[in-house]
């Protein structure tokens, strides 16, 4: 990698006291997930209570998050990037969780990626550093309380998306307003036709990149682009050979912050990853994808390189997240009615696959051909053999596809351990 300087790793990486007081905020009446004898009390020492999933401690639905399966994920995609030598800002949105940032910092992470102000504004509040903004920043509040938190703090570091003349000059105006004191670093936005933000093409991008660089109070820090849009691995290398076109030219004629000496490129998601490394080994590059930390067992499961999709390597990333619920009724012979339903589980790229089953108290959870056949707001409708014993009061563990769109239901998730202990909670803010 060019310049590794670009990427410095911030220290501290966070406020440990800050995440330390979200993490001891009490459970609160009525928080999904938790008995009652929680209520009013930090989840650390509710820990102490030795609650346990498969004693039907907890009342259900409760999602839940394997402790270990968590450690040895950011262990491996922290050794892959190393081994890569590019950096990561994984994408905080998948959990919104200060104490999983601090875990993804502490173990050399060289920042965070957010897409809303209101990500920005926790990771500013526990005391990220270093901060990729993946999305266009054109509301005027917004941009002055950017401007203004960079200029009481001149450790922070955001790197914010443009994709338009337009956009460039609404940062301009907005921070010139406030007298903003440090200049703002952008990244060129480049975009796939038909998705969501970004340049159309290298050419619209450039004229993006020459107004930005010609702007008061702007430099432009590289390029930003998110290929997990593209409709196959041939598009995704075709627009990743666009992306590299355009780093390559805004270092040529001049646009790139001059104190840089490079372009830097950010992009890769959760799958197509080990592409984007593969052509930008070469080039400052910082990786964003951010589901490794819990991973899943659905599109992750079967697409990461570090997963299904990858050659026979151990460790590899493991799925961490398990959504328990109850039996409600069996009104059928193929057909059991559970507790979890839209409220509380992602389905927007497949339904939950129930895999495991119990009956309170036992030591673990058998297998189970499951199926969802639908989701009511409260309700799994699920398709079993007739000649499963599972009854009502039992115990029904599925897994998931797609962990960003099921964390955000949960706002203290169980921590457990590998016999089903809960040994901690997990405070999101979403």
């Amino acid at each position: 990698m060019k310049n590794l300087e670009i990427l410095r790793a911030a220290n501290p990486p966070y406020d440990a006291q800050r995440v330390a007081e979200l993490a001891a905020r009490p459970i609160e009446v009525g928080e999904k997930g938790w008995p009652a004898t929680a209520e009013g009390r930090p989840p650390r020492e509710i820990a102490a209570t030795r609650l346990r999933v498969l004693d039907g401690d907890l009342p259900f639905p409760a999602l839940v998050l394997r402790q270990d399966a968590v450690r040895q994920n950011i262990v491996v995609m922290h050794a892959y990037c190393a081994e890569a030598g590019v950096a990561l800002a994984p994408h905080g949105k998948t959990t919104m969780a200060p104490q999983l940032f601090a875990r993804q910092l502490d173990q050399g992470a060289w920042g965070l990626t957010a897409a809303t102000p209101a990500h920005l504004r926790v990771y500013c509040h526990v005391g990220v550093k270093r901060i990729v903004y993946a999305n266009q920043l054109v509301e005027p509040a917004v941009i002055e309380w950017l401007s203004a938190a960079l200029d009481a703090d001149d450790e922070l570091e955001v790197l914010s998306l443009v994709d338009s003349v337009a956009g460039v000059r609404r940062l301009e105006r907005c921070r010139a307003r406030v007298g903003a004191r440090r200049p703002l670093r952008v990244l060129v936005e480049l975009g796939l036709e038909g998705a969501r933000t970004g340049a159309r093409s290298v050419e619209q991008a450039l004229t993006v990149a020459r107004a930005a660089a010609r702007a008061d109070g702007i430099v432009v820090a590289g390029v930003e682009g998110f290929e997990g849009l593209a409709p196959s691995a041939q598009a995704v290398d075709a627009f990743l050979g666009d992306l590299a076109d355009l780093a390559a030219r805004i270092e040529q004629d001049g646009l790139v912050d001059p104190d840089q000496g490079a372009a830097l490129v950010t992009a890769g998601g959760s799958i197509h990853f080990d592409r984007v490394v593969a052509r930008f080994r070469d080039q400052p590059l910082l990786l964003r994808g951010g589901c490794y930390v819990t991973h899943d067992d659905g599109v992750y499961e079967r697409e990461s390189p570090l997963a299904g999709r990858g050659a026979d390597r151990s460790p590899r990333l493991q799925n961490a997240l398990e959504l328990w619920s109850v039996v409600l009724s069996r009104p059928e012979p193929g057909l059991v009615i559970t507790s979890m339903g839209k409220r509380d589980v992602g389905f927007d790229l497949s339904l939950p696959t129930p895999t495991m089953a119990c009956t309170p108290g036992d030591a673990r959870p058998r297998e189970l051909a499951g199926r969802v056949l639908a989701l009511s707001d409260q309700h799994a409708h699920v398709a079993i053999d007739p000649r499963d014993p599972v009854a009502v009061g039992d115990l029904v563990g599925a897994t998931i596809s797609h962990p960003c769109t099921t964390l955000d239901r949960w706002r203290v998730i169980p921590v457990i351990d590998d016999d089903y202990l809960v040994v901690d909670g997990l405070r999101t803010c979403f």
